[in-house]
């Protein structure tokens, strides 16, 4: 949110004199400012702002209400002690120029004024008002809608430097001038009191001189001594010798020579008197402006950070200079707390996220590891059952081995190797195998009904089982088995 404040942008101006009617007015015209590009303050005043506030004058200005000083009022209000000028015409050309005229007024400030002009002194005009700005993003203070024109003041040093109005001076009318009292003078500033006191000096230096000067020739013995000399020349002229008359002009001279000793003692010590004058004055504007300063700073959190970042005051030329100065370091400082706490909580959201991830990474490794350990646990218990199937290929008790191998849950291969030995029953003699095989055909011849001795003990045909088929309803392949225990296909 923006808020109003009191701006003044400066512009330099070119003067003339020009004669017109049967008194002379001085009279300064021409440009008083731009419009669409920047001043050397460093602010942007759009074209539509100063035409409103150019329209919203112009009635004021054609009842000669719109008062000017000479330097900026450091409250910013107009007080009629010290106007120097009245604006009588403002207008904006097709460039965007501002261009103005003011006459300079017969008060105390506006003779000062007309006497900078005569003396050919360059000067400058310089805007003042009240209103928003917002910086963009090139630094530049945008002057928004809201903004006030309430005036144009002379200074020293304006703000544009392309703009120096013309000077006209006009035959004047009575010289009327305008009277100050009490009820109307306005509290002094810092730089009134400075101009008053080096104007008090030069006041005094010319007094003390006069004083000095009034002296030596009141001075009873020089008096009669003049007077004497003149008398005595008076009488002595008509029968003077030559030589006589340089002998009275040499001793004239001398007493001439001595007042002028004297003078030159009494000027020096004016001029004593008038460098430890400025030397106070100096140091009284050095203390003011330094007060000024820690007025500005009272309560505020960063009043040292900002008191070594803004320097020493007394370099300013104006106690408006050292509030900027201020205002500058603050912004800036409150633009770097902006960034640095956007920073902050960037930072903060990194490192929850970085937690959020190692957490994730932290819960995925674990399943991961959880995974593995299965599909290790998985392997070994494959290559046991593939081993234990290479064993029992050709074993005539296969089945019944498998299951006592399955519920027995060996370990190793020498778990396995165990087991089958120690449940693997001789091969019966050949008899007994004979009778087998008749009882077999006895029981083909019959039909094939009924189970003969070794249907449930009979072997699986050795290299009949297929490699690519389920193995025993686990979802692989003999092939694939063998493969995942490391195993030759």
């Amino acid at each position: 949110m923006s808020t109003k404040k009191l701006l003044i942008d400066w512009t330099p101006v070119t003067m003339q004199i020009i004669e017109s009617g049967d008194g002379k007015k001085c009279i300064a015209r021409g440009e008083f400012g731009r419009t669409g590009v920047p001043t050397a303050n460093k602010r942007y005043y759009p074209r539509p702002v100063v035409e409103s506030n150019v329209k919203r004058l112009s009635e004021k200005i054609g009842r000669r209400q719109v008062l000017g000083e000479l330097d900026h009022p450091a409250d910013g209000r107009t007080q009629l002690s010290r106007v120097s000028h009245v604006i009588t015409g403002l207008s904006i050309d097709e460039n965007g120029v501002v261009v103005g005229e003011a006459e300079a007024i017969p008060t105390s400030r506006g003779k000062d004024l007309e006497a900078l002009m005569k003396a050919g002194i360059q000067i400058g005009v310089s805007s003042r008002g009240y209103g928003s700005t917002v910086t963009n993003k090139d630094g530049i203070d945008e002057v928004q809608e809201d903004y006030k024109l309430v005036t144009y003041d002379f200074v020293a040093e304006p703000a544009n430097i392309t703009s120096y109005p013309e000077i006209v001076f006009e035959e004047k009318e009575d010289e009327i001038g305008m009277p100050v009292t009490k009820e109307n003078q306005a509290p002094v500033s810092k730089e009134e009191l400075s101009e008053l006191v080096l104007r008090v000096v030069a006041e005094e230096r010319d007094k003390i001189r006069d004083e000095e000067k009034a002296k030596l020739q009141s001075d009873p013995d020089v008096a009669l001594a003049r007077s004497i000399v003149d008398q005595i020349k008076h009488l002595v002229q008509p029968v003077a010798l030559p030589e006589d008359t340089q002998r009275i002009v040499k001793a004239k001279d001398s007493e001439i020579l001595k007042l002028t000793t004297q003078l030159s003692e009494q000027k020096l010590k004016i001029d004593g008197l008038e460098e430890k004058i400025g030397e106070v004055a100096e140091l009284a504007r050095t203390m003011g402006y330094r007060y000024y300063l820690e007025r500005l700073l009272s309560n505020d959190p960063n009043a040292d950070l900002i008191r070594k970042l803004v320097g020493d005051p007394a370099s300013c030329e104006k106690k408006e200079e050292v509030a900027e100065r201020v205002e500058s370091v603050r912004a800036d400082l409150a633009h770097q707390e902006k960034e640095q706490a956007v920073e902050e909580r960037r930072r903060t959201r990194e490192a929850q996220i970085a937690t959020e991830d190692r957490k994730a990474l932290a819960n995925k490794t674990a399943k991961v590891e959880e995974a593995l350990q299965k599909a290790v646990e998985l392997n070994k218990v494959l290559a046991i059952r593939l081993y234990t199937e290479e064993r029992l290929t050709s074993h005539p008790q296969a089945g019944k081995m498998r299951a006592l191998i399955e519920s027995t849950r060996p370990t190793d291969t020498r778990e396995v190797d165990a087991i089958i030995e120690q449940h693997t029953v001789a091969p019966k003699r050949d008899s007994e195998q004979l009778a087998t095989i008749r009882a077999r055909v006895r029981a083909a011849n019959k039909g094939g009904q009924g189970p003969t001795p070794m249907d449930e003990e009979a072997p699986a045909p050795a290299g009949k089982r297929s490699m690519d088929e389920d193995y025993n309803g686990l979802g692989v392949s003999l092939a694939e088995l063998r493969k995942s225990a490391g195993l030759s296909s």
